[in-house]
């Protein structure tokens, strides 16, 4: 796998990632998109897709109706809200800017959703969660997160794609 523009592949090539005209890879890592169907839908599956779905599915968050907190609601976050409905999960939002409050429930069905600043919210919401997928960026404390997980409850943080 090349992860990087203007690194230096172990043949001593350059490489030039995702401006590569061509890639050479294993068949297991490549999947056919059908005929006619869009590019623009197909793309976000196979970045920010790929990296929320394989910690999801290795830390089986895929059991219908156990709930699932989503930290962040950026790219990795968009994708792992589609996955936990798909996967028949009553999820939850939590972000720190109430303006994604119609975003999360109406664009992308998420149940609920928690602005993680108001502790109030985040009270209430105590105990309640057996899943948390972790895709904010930056530095962000941990311990008001991990309040909210069942007892044996899963966080994930650091999403990283691992083949």
């Amino acid at each position: 796998f090349v992860f990087t523009f203007n690194g230096v592949d172990t043949d001593g090539t350059v490489t030039k990632g995702g401006y590569s005209t061509h890639i050479v890879v294993h068949e297991r890592y490549c999947y056919k998109i059908p005929d006619g169907y869009p590019l623009d839908k197909a793309a976000p599956l196979a970045c920010a897709g790929i990296t929320v779905y394989t910690p999801m599915i290795r830390h089986n968050m895929n059991q219908p109706g156990k709930s699932l907190g989503v930290i962040g609601l950026g790219g990795l976050g968009h994708m792992a809200v589609k996955f936990g409905k798909a996967f028949g999960l009553n999820v939850t939002v939590l972000s720190t800017s109430e303006s994604k409050r119609d975003e999360a429930i109406n664009l992308l069905g998420a149940d609920n959703f928690v602005v993680s600043s108001d502790k109030n919210q985040m009270e209430f919401l105590k105990n309640s969660l057996d899943f948390i997928v972790d895709t904010a960026s930056g530095d962000h404390p941990f311990d008001p997160y991990l309040a909210l997980l069942k007892v044996r409850g899963t966080m994930v943080h650091g999403l990283y794609l691992a083949v």
